[in-house]
Formats: structure tokens, C-alpha cells, sequence
């Protein structure tokens, strides 16, 4: 894991300026931990909290969905290439998934 060092930091961007800061390092060059702290450790933060995480799990198991529908379509897509029928008709267009 890379060091929580301020001074680590700038110097690794003074050497790689083309390398945009990535939020690790952006957490590790401020104390966002305090902030956190600060933000979440109340009532009204810790319910924030929560429903951020329940949208992050509900969004993980949609993606999760998503890609098995994915791959049942192409199996199907296959089979219809492979049994002669015709790929350019339409009949394999899938219908966009809306998340939050």
C-alpha cells in the first residue's frame, strides 16, 4: 500500500506531472478521515451512510444481472448465427437498463 506522506506524493507528481492524482492519493495527501468523521458520525450521517451502501450493493447485484442477461443473449445470438437465420433483422436488439 502506498505511504500517507504528503511530501511521498508531491514529489512522486513532480516526477510523473502527466499522471492525474488518484483518489488514494488525494485521501492520503489530506485528512479526509476527519472529515468522514465529522460527516457520518451523527444520526442523520450514519442513515446517509447506509443508503449509500444499500445503493452501491443494489447497483452491484443489477450489474450482476445485467451481465447474465448479456450473456444469454449472445449464447441465443449464437445459436441463431450458427442455425442459418438471418442476424441483421432486429430481433436481437435489447432494451437499455436504467439505474439510479
Amino acid at each position: 500500500m502506498p505511504p500517507r506522506d504528503k511530501q511521498y506524493w508531491d514529489q512522486w507528481y513532480a516526477r510523473n506531472p502527466s499522471m492525474p492524482p488518484s483518489p488514494f492519493a488525494i485521501w492520503c495527501q489530506e485528512n479526509y478521515l476527519e472529515e468522514f468523521k465529522e460527516r457520518y458520525q451523527s444520526d442523520d450521517g450514519m442513515a446517509e451512510l447506509w443508503k449509500t451502501l444499500q445503493k452501491a450493493c443494489d447497483l452491484n447485484v443489477q450489474r450482476n444481472q445485467i451481465i447474465d442477461e448479456v450473456d444469454e443473449k449472445v449464447v441465443e445470438i449464437v445459436k441463431a448465427g450458427l442455425s442459418g437465420e438471418s442476424l441483421d433483422d432486429g430481433k436481437f436488439i435489447q432494451r437499455k437498463h436504467k439505474t439510479y
